[in-house]
C-alpha cells in the first residue's frame, strides 16, 4: 500500500510531538505545525491525504481552516481534534466537510483507527472515481463504435439506393445516358468499395484487440528480411503519401529478423500511415531499421503535428485520442497505436514516442530482440 501522508495542525506541542512518534513508528508520512497560518503553505508544496486538525487555536479557527481545505483540497480529508466538544460543533464540521471527530484525551489506538477509516475512505473514493472514469470511457467507446461504424454504412447504403433507382429508367431512356450511366456506377461502385474495406479494417481492429487482450493471439515466427518486408509496405502506402505530396525515406539495414510477418508489418504500416496523415502537405516521414547490439531498432519519423508532452504517456492507451478533430476525419476507434504496443509486447519488445511538443513532429520506436 502506498504511504498515506498525514498534516497535524495542533497549538499544544506536546500533543504535536505524540502524534509525530506515533505516525512515524507506524511507517505514515507525517508533517507538524502549530501555526494553522502555515498549514495552508505546507498543503500547497505536499499532496497530503489527510489532516489532523484542532478546533481551537490562536489566528486561525479551526473551523474556518477546514472550510479552506475543503474548498481548495477537496479530496484532502478532515479529521477534527477538540476538548471543547459539543453536538451541535460537532454537526457542524461534519457538515463542513470533516470526515471524523475526536475528541481530546484520545488513546493511540482510538487515533489510529480513526486514521484507518479515513484511509478505507480515500480508497473507496479512488475506487469509485475509476469506475465514473471507466464508464465514461465506456460511453466515449460506444459513440466512436456507432459512429465509425454507421459512416461507412451510410455511404454504402446510399450508393446501393442511387444503383436501384438508376435500374429504374425506362429503357428507352438509358440508352442516351448509357455512358454517364457507367461513369456514375463506377463511382459508386467504387465508394461501397472503399467503405466496404474501411468497415472491415475497423471490425477486425476491434476483433484483434479484443483476442490480444484475452491472451488468445499465437505468433508465427519465421526469419524475415527486413528490407523486403519495409519496401512491401511502403509499395503499399505510398499512394496515401503523394496524396499529400510528402516524401518517404528510407535506411533499412541488411539483417534478418525472427518475427511474425503480418503482425510486424501491420505495426510498420500503422505508424508510417499515421505519420502521413498527421504531417502537412509537402512534409517528410522518414523510416530507419539498424542493428543496436542484441536487438532491431525502427524509428519512424514526422515532421508533423507533434505530440503535446503531456499526452506522450497516454499515446498508446486504448481509445485515446490526442486530437479529435484530427482522427475524426481519419477514422478509426484510437485502438491503433495500442494494438502496435501489444504487438511489440508479443514479440518481447519495446515501443514508445518521443516529440518536443506541439508543430514539432514526431518519432515514433520500437525495439525487437534477434
Amino acid at each position: 500500500m502506498e504511504q498515506k501522508k498525514i498534516l497535524v495542525v495542533d497549538d499544544e506541542i506536546e500533543i504535536l510531538r505524540f502524534i509525530e512518534k506515533a505516525f512515524q513508528k507506524n511507517n505514515y508520512f507525517v508533517k507538524v505545525t502549530n501555526e494553522p497560518l502555515e498549514a495552508e503553505n505546507i498543503l500547497k508544496k505536499n499532496n497530503f491525504d489527510i489532516v489532523l486538525l484542532d478546533l481551537k487555536m490562536p489566528g486561525m479557527d479551526g473551523m474556518e481552516l477546514l472550510e479552506i481545505i475543503k474548498k481548495n483540497y477537496s479530496k484532502v480529508e478532515v479529521i477534527i481534534m477538540t476538548a471543547n466538544a459539543t453536538l451541535e460543533t460537532a454537526l457542524e464540521c461534519l457538515r463542513k466537510g470533516a470526515i471524523e471527530y475526536l475528541i481530546k484525551p484520545f488513546e493511540i489506538a482510538e487515533l489510529f483507527a480513526t486514521i484507518e477509516k479515513a484511509i478505507r475512505v480515500i480508497e473507496l473514493k479512488a475506487q469509485l472515481v475509476s469506475m465514473k472514469e471507466l464508464e465514461k470511457l465506456k460511453d466515449e467507446f460506444m459513440s466512436t463504435v456507432s459512429h465509425e461504424l454507421r459512416t461507412p454504412l451510410t455511404a454504402i447504403s446510399g450508393a446501393i439506393e442511387i444503383l436501384y433507382e438508376r435500374e429504374k429508367v425506362e429503357d428507352e431512356k438509358r440508352g442516351g445516358f448509357r455512358r454517364q450511366i457507367d461513369k456514375d456506377m463506377h463511382k459508386l461502385l467504387s465508394i461501397i468499395g472503399r467503405q466496404t474495406k474501411k468497415m472491415k479494417e475497423l471490425v477486425n481492429n476491434l476483433l484483434d484487440f479484443t483476442k490480444m487482450e484475452a491472451g488468445f493471439i499465437e505468433l508465427k515466427k519465421e526469419n524475415i528480411p527486413i528490407k523486403k518486408l519495409v519496401q512491401e509496405v511502403i509499395d503499399e502506402i505510398k499512394p496515401l503519401a503523394e496524396t499529400k505530396k510528402i516524401e518517404i525515406t528510407q535506411k533499412i539495414c541488411s539483417e534478418n529478423i525472427n518475427c511474425d510477418y503480418e503482425y510486424i508489418k501491420r505495426v510498420i504500416t500503422n505508424l508510417l500511415s499515421n505519420s502521413i496523415k498527421y504531417t502537412q502537405e509537402n512534409g517528410k516521414v522518414s523510416i530507419v531499421f539498424d542493428k543496436v547490439g542484441d536487438e532491431i531498432r525502427c524509428v519512424v519519423e514526422d515532421t508533423g503535428v507533434g505530440i503535446a508532452k503531456e499526452n506522450l504517456d497516454k499515446i498508446f492507451e486504448k481509445f485515446y485520442r490526442v486530437d479529435q478533430s484530427l482522427t475524426r476525419e481519419s477514422g478509426g476507434f484510437g485502438l491503433g497505436l495500442s494494438i502496435c504496443h501489444k504487438i511489440i509486447e508479443l514479440h518481447n519488445g519495446k515501443i514508445w514516442v518521443e516529440s518536443e511538443g506541439l508543430a514539432k513532429g514526431s518519432k515514433f520506436i520500437f525495439t525487437l530482440p534477434i
